[in-house]
């Protein structure tokens, strides 16, 4: 199942919580809901999401640490995350590709995170224009 709400002011992040019953959601676009922040916190009990579009979205780097270890596609691009924000992710397991354009976070050190981490990212770590 997808579910795409993108360009979408009016979704905060209680509103991300009506997701938690959606079960068989394999594929979420928030891309440019403005007001999520925090949210991604309530996707953690959606065991088979495995691509999550938050492109252009205020996220909190801290909540992807507690989300599925499902996640094999998640798009940062251009979301403000650090590079210490990044170490988060370490708990995507599964992470296959991970969208960084425009997030300030440098091509080399998002190649040392992401190696520090036991070379889960066998796939590929993408990020254009930088």
């Amino acid at each position: 199942m997808s579910l795409s709400i993108n360009k979408n002011n009016g979704l905060t992040a209680d509103g991300i919580e009506a997701f938690t019953n959606l079960s068989n959601l394999v594929n979420l676009n928030l891309e440019r809901c403005s007001r999520i922040h925090g949210g991604i916190i309530h996707l953690r009990g959606l065991h088979e999401l495995s691509h999550l579009d938050l492109q252009g979205c205020p996220v909190i780097a801290a909540s992807f640490g507690i989300i599925s270890g499902l996640i094999e596609t998640l798009n940062l691009d251009p979301c403000k995350i650090s590079c210490e924000g990044l170490l988060n992710i370490k708990g995507l397991t599964s992470l296959r590709t991970l969208e960084l354009s425009e997030t300030g976070v440098k091509s080399e050190v998002a190649v040392i995170i992401t190696k520090a981490k036991a070379d889960p990212f066998s796939g590929q770590l993408r990020k254009r224009g930088g």
